[in-house]
């Protein structure tokens, strides 16, 4: 099954959570406004593995992600850019940068390069950013926010956002109110942003390195992936290279919570059915869909095939530790459990197995995910239900999905429903969705996006 990096888009993004008028009114000002009574501050550089759009622009130029991505406002070259994907000029569209887990600092800044910094003549010919908000987060919750006027130009700008006593820093967003119209273009674009945090909390530089090489592993991969699609395998399972989501309201809450519960039964006892069996490839190998990349885990799954399996008595496909000198990691991914609809034991009638990554970096994490697939009379996944546990600086936490799947009359998946409930360890649910505005329970369809 395909372990390759991933960066999942999460679209819509979360809505603004509310934030008290005494923060809202925090002060905001550019670079070199620093009060003369304040020590001046030791900027520190937290880097990004993974960067968040509300929209992304999709075109020929940008067919497959390998442009306009929002990880490209992350990747310190002038010459790529996140570009919004909405009619208009993108007004309202926000680009969120998740950060290391901060747990006190005094204040935020941003460097940003406004515009599409490519060349001159991209910077002027495309929109850029006029009036902006930004918004910092700490453990979900905003916990400031500011107004900022930035102008077309090449090169940086900076903005920095003082942090109420007490609060730190995970996450940074920047929302674009109005903008610099383009002379050719309605799209806008921004190019880099980096965020700085001025705190006493020990810095890791190579930890923050680490998250960069990440990214532009990524980019890297991007590029190869465009590459596959571009001469895509007539044994495609997906009838689109690219799908989009979009949230389903409305519905039965608690009957779709007692499901996932049902679900979770029914893993728990798939996990202890039978041997363990190996998973390999007759050839090839296929990708997510862009938009898809939650499916990477097993992917494969959906050429069934094209796979074959083979009992095996070892429970793990892959084990590993590693140490660095910021701290550790160890990953282990086990072999499946799988039932058979036949006599040959070649059609899968369920799988399940167990994806477990921990370490400790500015401090310790643990996230175990639990897979189990319900197959259809041709072996191809049908329901798809997930378990995670996750430990990290912001608590306890279990999240129970289910994937719902469509196939086409030709045999290609065309539809996917998703549900998720999260469980957060000691905080009561009312009191997280409504006082503090957090998603614990969604539904959102995925199809394939429009000229894909």
């Amino acid at each position: 099954m395909s372990t390759s990096l991933r960066t999942p888009l999460r679209l819509p993004l979360r809505p603004p959570l509310r934030t008290p008028l005494w923060l809202a009114a925090s002060a905001v000002w550019l670079a070199g406004a620093t009060p003369s009574h304040a020590a001046a501050p030791e900027w520190r550089l937290l880097r990004h593995t993974e960067v968040e759009a509300t929209s992304f622009l999709q075109s020929n130029w940008n067919k497959y992600s390998e442009n306009y991505h929002p990880n490209y406002a992350a990747d310190d070259d002038p010459t790529t850019a996140w570009v919004e994907g909405v009619d208009g000029h993108g007004e309202g569209q926000v680009l969120r940068l998740p950060t290391s887990v901060i747990k006190e600092a005094r204040a935020v800044r941003l460097r940003i390069r406004n515009g599409y910094q490519k060349s001159a003549g991209l910077l002027a010919a495309n929109s850029a950013p006029r009036d902006v908000q930004v918004m910092v987060e700490a453990g979900g919750r905003t916990v400031a926010q500011a107004a900022a006027t930035l102008e077309r130009k090449m090169g940086w700008q900076e903005v920095v956002v003082p942090l109420p006593a007490g609060v730190g820093v995970s996450a940074v967003a920047v929302r674009v109110d109005s903008v610099h119209p383009g002379s050719k273009y309605k799209d806008t674009c921004i190019s880099d942003v980096q965020v700085y945090v001025d705190t006493d909390v020990p810095y890791r530089a190579a930890i923050e390195a680490a998250r960069l090489q990440r990214l532009q592993a990524w980019t890297a991969e991007r590029r190869k992936t465009a590459a596959y699609f571009a001469s895509l395998p007539a044994t495609y399972p997906f009838v689109s290279t690219a799908f989009r989501s979009a949230p389903v309201s409305g519905g039965d809450r608690a009957a779709a919570e007692a499901e996932l519960r049902a679900l979770e039964v029914e893993a728990d006892q798939a996990a202890q059915q039978g041997g363990w069996w190996s998973m390999t490839r007759k050839r090839g190998a296929v990708e997510s869909p862009d938009q898809l990349w939650l499916l990477d885990a097993y992917v494969d799954l959906f050429q069934p095939s094209e796979l074959g399996w083979f009992e095996t008595d070892d429970r793990f496909a892959e084990r590993k530790k590693e140490s660095f000198d910021y701290g550790w990691t160890e990953h282990h991914r086990t072999h499946a459990r799988v039932t058979f609809a036949d006599a040959a034991q070649t059609v899968p009638q369920s799988i399940w197995f167990e994806v477990h990554t921990a370490g400790e970096e500015r401090g310790p994490y643990r996230d175990t995910e639990q897979i189990f697939v319900k197959c259809d009379a041709s072996g191809r996944p049908a329901t798809v239900f997930i378990r995670e546990k996750t430990t990290d600086e912001l608590g306890d936490r279990t999240r129970l999905e289910r994937l719902t799947v469509g196939w086409s009359a030709d045999g290609r998946v065309e539809r996917l429903d998703r549900v998720q409930r999260t469980w957060l360890e000691g905080v009561d649910t009312a009191l997280a969705e409504q006082e503090y505005g957090m998603e614990l329970f969604t539904q959102e369809r995925y199809l394939p996006a429009t000229g894909s």
